[in-house]
Order: structure tokens, then C-alpha cells, then sequence
């Protein structure tokens, strides 16, 4: 794995506070950051302080690998697929689940644009130059996008198709700003649509499971805070999913 120097500067600053309790650092995906929601989960933890880092899923495992946190909380298969073969043994399990859903300016996403099925759409978006804009920045969402450009027989590319190479609250302002379309995590679509000119849609059933994996030398702490997630923390997880989809979770801005 590749080591995320500057990004992970900033991460041992924030692991820097003093404190009685366990100090952890969480790597979040920006999907759960940018929506506030991995900030809302890690105050309900009172067993360890938590600084929590957003990134892109590849981001965090690389961060992982150079024990500059200490969970990586992905959502991209094959990334974490890849780590886990290179560090057989530790602790991985999925956590939580969201979904993924198309969002796109209100201006451009009309009744029969939400209609159509994934394949008609991104065929429709290709066919008619639509502005899709992407996150290509090796994020759980970008592998997600890309499995559904190849499985509706499409190779994305020429003008219509931007990538920001950022996370998910900068992609969806783009969106806004371009008239354009996009793949997004749900919750952080709803924590967007006070400020952003949005819609949202799912033409089919696209889980987006969430994954935690502890370092190889992360201490203790790692462990059960990942447990707690496994266990009695999911009554948090879905006390604050639903707070998020009503919108009562503050946007991470």
C-alpha cells in the first residue's frame, strides 16, 4: 500500500491531544464525514476520545497501512480486499449499510431522466452528452460508479464526464453548480439538499455496506470500539441514520 504523506501529517496532528481517555483515530470515508454523521457516531462512543479523518476509502487503507490511524471505515470492496491479503489476521468486519442513489440538479433530473433503469439512464446520460460528474479519487463510490458504467456496456469519457478527484460534499456542489449528475452515498445527499439545488433517485436496490478494519498495531481501544460498532453501538447507528434522513444531524461543512 502507498503511504498518503501529507494527508497523514495532518492526521497524527489531530491523534496530538492530551486527554485520560484512550485516543483513537477513526478514518471515515467522506461519504459519512461530509454528512456529519461519522462525527455524531464517534460522540456517542464514551469509552475513548475520537478525532475523526476523511478520506477517500484507498486514502484510509494506505493511511491504515502506515499506522497513521488506527480504524479505516471503507466502503470499496476491492480495495479492502486488496489489504486484508496483505494483512491477513486482522480485525475486519461490515458494520453498517447505506445505499447509493443518482443526484442530479433539479433542473435536469425530470420524471422521465428518473424513470428509466440504471443501464437506460447511463446509456441516456452517455447517449445525450449529459454532464456526469464523478468523484474519481479512488473512494468506494468512484468503484461503484465504475461497476455500473461497465455493466451497462458504456466506457465513460469526453466532455460530458468531469472528475473532481474530490470527496463527496465538493463532488455534489459541483453537480449543483454545472447542472450535472452524480453517484452519492444517500445520507450525505439528505444533508445537502438545504443548501444545494438536488434530487435524488434510486432505480434500484445499490447497498453500499460499510467495512471497519483495525490496525496491525492500533491499540486495544481499535478493537473495541470496532466491537461496539458490531454490537450495542448499532442502536446508535440507527438512531442517527434516521435522525440523518430527517435531517437533524449538523452538516460537516
Amino acid at each position: 500500500m502507498r503511504a498518503v504523506s501529507a494527508f497523514a501529517a495532518l492526521v497524527l496532528l489531530a491523534s496530538a491531544c492530551g486527554s485520560t481517555s484512550p485516543s483513537l483515530v477513526i478514518g471515515a470515508g467522506t461519504t459519512i464525514v461530509d454528512s456529519g454523521f461519522a462525527d455524531a457516531l464517534a460522540d456517542r462512543y464514551e469509552t475513548a476520545d475520537i478525532a475523526v479523518v476523511g478520506g477517500s476509502s484507498r486514502e484510509l487503507l494506505a493511511l491504515l497501512d502506515a499506522g497513521a490511524i488506527d480504524v479505516a471505515i471503507t466502503h470499496h470492496p476491492e480495495a479492502e480486499a486488496e489489504y486484508l491479503s496483505e494483512h491477513p489476521g486482522v480485525s475486519s468486519s461490515v458494520v453498517f449499510s447505506s445505499s447509493f442513489v443518482f443526484a442530479a440538479d433539479a433542473a435536469v433530473a425530470d420524471e422521465g431522466l428518473r424513470s428509466l433503469s440504471i443501464t437506460e439512464l447511463l446509456v441516456r446520460i452517455a447517449g445525450d452528452g449529459l454532464t456526469f460528474v464523478a468523484r474519481g479519487d479512488g473512494s468506494g463510490t468512484a468503484a461503484a460508479e465504475q461497476r455500473l458504467w461497465s455493466a451497462a456496456g458504456v466506457n465513460p469519457g469526453g466532455e460530458w464526464y468531469l472528475e473532481t478527484g474530490q470527496g463527496m460534499g465538493f463532488t455534489l456542489q459541483v453537480v449543483d453548480q454545472l447542472d450535472g449528475i452524480t453517484l452519492a452515498e444517500l445520507g450525505a445527499v439528505v444533508a445537502s439538499v438545504d443548501r444545494l439545488d438536488l434530487v435524488y433517485w434510486s432505480p434500484a436496490d445499490l447497498d453500499n455496506p460499510y467495512r471497519a478494519t483495525v490496525g496491525d498495531d492500533a491499540p486495544d481501544a481499535a478493537d473495541e470500539f470496532v466491537e461496539w460498532l458490531g454490537g450495542d453501538g448499532g442502536t446508535a447507528i440507527e438512531e442517527l441514520s434516521e435522525a440523518l434522513l430527517e435531517g437533524a444531524i449538523a452538516i460537516s461543512r
